[in-house]
């Protein structure tokens, strides 16, 4: 995650997307859902998965990125 665009990887797998694209988001108590426009999908970032205090930077980072 850049403030220019938001990276994910997976095994064998790496995705980079501009802010601009995203057009929503949803704030739920354990996870981040992010709708992304242009691949009509979405992107879920989990509390468990990058820990309690990685999970808060990235809500604040979102929220300020994703104009709603």
């Amino acid at each position: 995650m850049t403030d220019e665009s938001f990276n994910f990887t997976t095994p064998g797998y790496y995705q980079k997307i501009d802010w601009s694209e995203f057009t929503d988001y949803k704030l739920e108590e354990n996870q981040i859902i992010i709708d992304i426009e242009n691949y009509k999908d979405y992107a879920i970032i989990d509390r468990q998965e990058v820990g309690d205090d990685n999970f808060e930077l990235i809500k604040e980072i979102v929220k300020a990125r994703i104009i709603l």
